[in-house]
């Protein structure tokens, strides 16, 4: 996928002024189709979360949940379908601030404002932040940052991010040990929030356990 043609199964969420836009790229040589669908809403006591796909860049799919959890934090996860081993996978997240930074390895930061996010990744993305641009919703734009994480294995296609909101003057939330591995069309994650650990599986449904 080039750089200038975002993926169709894009998700904003957001609260105060880290709202986050996510999408994902493939590079590949053909052009963009415009196929995507809703497949499912769960609507869980401990979650809601929707699912969709992405047939973009046909033959490769895009596959992608995102959860709100026990209203405490979000969760997306990612997996792709018939990629060559050679083709490069991103992940891209455009925050609606200016004071983001690095706190573990490229793969965890954590912005710095009167409402904050913590945004975490697993051991097969690193990132990357860049030069970013946002609506104000009035007819204005202003500067943000987008950060780009890039599949360093080229291995199971399967991705997961963490985003844990917290106000200022909170202590910063503790997440540790992300964990994704996808079996057929069974993707499980795991993870450390807080101490307490989190595991979820995504196939024909969602289930989380604590």
């Amino acid at each position: 996928m080039t750089g200038d043609h975002p993926d169709v199964a894009d998700v904003r969420q957001g609260s105060g002024m880290n709202n986050a836009e996510m999408s994902v790229r493939i590079k590949s040589d053909k052009a963009p189709g415009d196929q995507s669908k809703i497949q499912a809403v769960y609507d869980d006591r401990r979650f809601i979360s929707v699912q969709g796909v992405s047939r973009r860049y046909a033959p490769s799919r895009h596959h992608r949940l995102f959860a709100l959890v026990d209203s405490r934090f979000a969760i997306i996860m990612d997996k792709l379908d018939a990629v060559a081993s050679d083709r490069e996978a991103d992940l891209y997240f455009q925050l609606d601030t200016n004071t983001a930074e690095w706190l573990d390895d490229n793969r965890k930061l954590v912005t710095d404002d009167e409402v904050n996010l913590l945004l975490c990744t697993g051991s097969n993305l690193r990132g990357r932040m860049l030069e970013g641009f946002v609506d104000d919703g009035a007819g204005g734009i202003r500067e943000a940052t987008r950060v780009r994480f890039t599949d360093v294995t080229k291995g199971d296609r399967s991705y997961v991010t963490i985003m844990v909101p917290f106000r200022e003057g909170e202590k910063l939330p503790e997440v540790s040990d992300v964990k994704i591995k996808s079996s057929g069309s069974s993707v499980r994650a795991s993870f450390v929030l807080d101490g307490s650990v989190y595991r979820i599986v995504w196939n024909d449904r969602l289930i989380i356990e604590c």
